[in-house]
């Protein structure tokens, strides 16, 4: 894990910083398996197919983050330091990480994005997902204010971890494409069962 100066932020796994070529706009992307958290205004970016983002924040403090996780659970009970592929790492990273940058666990508020089928209707791992996130958040009495899970479609999500907004956009089979090859080749070499398309 990094963390920003001060403790202003915190970033795990893969995460990358760009300026937007259109807006001029300082952002974050959050990839597969990362995860990011500040106490100062940022937007974050992330792409999700079949993988989750779990948004926290506290409209009181400003602090807010975002992971994406692949799977609920990780074959090693032993992950390596800073591995949040998956959602019993992810979940509890973000959760600490944002309290320990001045949230307070009541004031919290969760959005939930991503979950898609798009490996197919018969494959589960976008529900698993989802129900995994929404149990883990319910347990901790933190209320998911908004979600856009589900669905056969990718997304593109903005987060603002100062406000707590969030912009989700469809992205096109080509970009879709594109990230279930993606979220394959991950499961792959994470070892996961790769359903039949």
């Amino acid at each position: 894990m990094t963390k920003g100066p001060g403790e202003q932020w915190l970033r795990v796994g893969e995460t990358s910083d760009f300026v937007d070529a259109v807006s001029g706009e300082a952002l974050t992307r959050v990839l597969l398996g990362g995860g990011y958290i500040s106490a100062q205004p940022r937007r974050l970016l992330t792409l999700l197919g079949s993988c989750v983002a779990v948004c926290l924040f506290d409209p009181v403090s400003g602090v807010g983050g975002m992971n994406h996780f692949m799977l609920p659970r990780g074959n090693e009970r032993s992950p390596p330091p800073d591995d949040v592929r998956f959602g019993d790492d992810a979940l509890p990273w973000i959760l600490h990480g944002v309290l320990r940058l001045g949230a307070r666990q009541d004031r919290l508020r969760a959005k939930l994005f991503g979950g898609a089928s798009a490996m197919g209707p018969a494959n589960r791992v976008g529900w698993d997902n989802i129900e995994f996130a929404r149990a883990y958040l319910e347990g901790q009495a933190i209320a998911i204010v908004a979600e856009e899970v589900g669905k056969r479609v990718s997304r593109q999500v903005r987060f603002d971890t100062h406000t707590g907004r969030a912009f989700v956009r469809y992205v096109d089979s080509g970009d879709g494409q594109v990230m279930l090859k993606s979220e394959r080749a991950a499961m792959a070499q994470a070892g996961a069962a790769l359903p039949q398309v």
